[in-house]
């Protein structure tokens, strides 16, 4: 699990606070209702600078027949400092997430559209997604989301079942930093 703290800063996206008192390394996509609903509470940790969140885009293999499309929009938007903007569009964007549905939640928050567009087929964004992959790969990841936790007390996995209430990340968050 001590791959998960190590990961390159440029193989994810981070929000909150750098020196925050924890790190949660997010896997996860789009399409999964269980990432969608856990997004809210890891969100707010980093939003109040109790954790740093890092976002890497992995989907089970088989399982999202629609998460490249979505997260090549969302890595291509981050070509245009747009990526948590993106992310927050595809996050409550309704379900299923069809190419088409994704394209339509994140032009609105990129300047360039043509640019973007170009970008979603790029060379650049596509090695982003598959750093992130192999990262997710290289930790045994195997669904999502998958949470692991980096506080000064050492590295942790989160249970899945936490993942959506705030008050239990709370919790968690204190305890390992104990």
């Amino acid at each position: 699990m001590t791959a998960a703290v190590t990961a390159p800063a440029s193989a994810g996206h981070a929000l909150g606070p750098a020196d925050a008192p924890a790190t949660l390394h997010v896997f996860g996509t789009y399409e999964c209702l269980h990432c969608r609903l856990a997004w809210p509470a890891l969100r707010a940790l980093a939003d109040e600078g109790r954790a740093r969140v890092v976002w890497h885009h992995f989907a089970p293999p088989g399982a999202f027949p629609h998460a490249g499309a979505a997260s090549a929009a969302a890595e291509a938007a981050a070509e245009q400092g747009a990526f948590w903007a993106a992310h927050d569009a595809l996050m409550q964007a309704p379900a299923p997430l069809w190419p088409e549905a994704a394209v339509g939640a994140v032009a609105p928050h990129v300047g360039d559209v043509a640019r973007w567009r170009l970008a979603m087929q790029g060379d650049a964004a596509r090695a982003r997604l598959a750093a992130q992959r192999d990262a997710a790969v290289a930790l045994g990841v195997r669904g999502t989301p998958s949470v692991f936790l980096l506080t000064p007390a050492g590295p942790d996995r989160l249970d899945p079942a936490d993942l959506d209430d705030a008050d239990a990340l709370r919790a968690r968050l204190a305890r390992g930093s104990a």
